[in-house]
């Protein structure tokens, strides 16, 4: 999950930085923040989770996180129908994603493969304590965290660290000479965790006699990347072209001749049949 005032499309072309093993199974499903008014930015419209009003647990916008938190879910529950149990996922993001993925990972009711949390922070530390799943009790916990970072003070990412600890959470926490970014040692760092969490499951699903599905069928993205654009909380699954507009519905039976936008991730990648697929309005 991206972060405030960014896009999906941030992370579309860094999984070649994580290292993973050639033959280990991964689909990226990158989600799109709403566009809402943000107060600590003079209440500009942009990309944003939830709106942030001040830089204190009371001035928290909960009624957006928990929807956002929602939306979350429903993407969890979205990849089971496809085959893809809780227990194969891992959820993470930066900065306020990043925020939003240790929150709706902890409180999910089935247990998943991860969660990571990126130059994040811990939202409604009050409320862990008695919302956390038990399902997720044992959830190995990715954060990490630039000791020069100005947008989110490590001292607060520190606390929340120290509090998930607390309450018995497992957290591999990493910091680096950075300020608010990401670089590259943070992804060679979170490369070795991913491998280590993902590998098991992957022994375990080769042991059973488990095929992993297509990255997303027919209507599939870049075959190479696997990436896979979700817009969280809209209810009308669609194709995007060039041509389409904002509120603009496609049908799956859209003519090939058409080409689909965002269907090439890099030269010399191998293009999907129907392009970026999205639950859009």
């Amino acid at each position: 999950m991206h972060g405030l005032g960014a896009s999906a499309y941030d992370f579309q072309d860094v999984h070649p930085l994580l290292g993973l093993p050639a033959d280990l199974a991964v689909r990226y499903v990158l989600p799109q923040a709403p566009r809402i008014p943000v107060t600590v930015n003079m209440g500009l419209i942009m990309p944003a989770w939830y709106d942030v009003a001040g830089f204190d647990a009371a001035a928290e916008d909960e009624r957006r996180i928990r929807q956002s938190a929602g939306w979350i879910d429903e993407l969890i529950a979205r990849e089971a129908e496809r085959g893809v149990p809780a227990g194969s996922v891992v959820l993470g993001g930066f900065s306020q994603g990043g925020a939003l993925a240790l929150f709706a990972g902890l409180r999910y009711p089935e247990a998943l493969a991860g969660v990571v949390c990126l130059s994040g922070y811990l939202l409604l530390p009050a409320a862990l304590e008695a919302e956390a799943s038990a399902a997720n009790r044992a959830t190995p916990i990715f954060a990490a965290h630039g000791t020069a970072d100005p947008m989110v003070p490590l001292p607060r990412a520190a606390a929340g660290r120290d509090l998930l600890a607390k309450s018995g959470f497992r957290v591999e926490w990493r910091e680096y000479p950075m300020a608010h970014q990401i670089c590259p040692e943070e992804f060679a760092d979170l490369g070795r965790w991913l491998t280590g969490v993902l590998n098991p499951i992957r022994m375990i699903g080769r042991g059973a006699g488990v095929r992993p599905r297509p990255a997303a069928g027919r209507h599939g993205s870049c075959l190479e990347c696997r990436h896979e654009v979700a817009h969280p909380g809209h209810r009308v699954r669609r194709l995007e072209y060039p041509d389409s507009q904002r509120g603009r519905r496609r049908s799956r039976a859209a003519p090939r001749s058409r080409q689909p936008r965002a269907e090439t991730h890099g030269a010399g990648h191998r293009q999907g049949a129907g392009g970026t697929e999205s639950i859009g309005p």
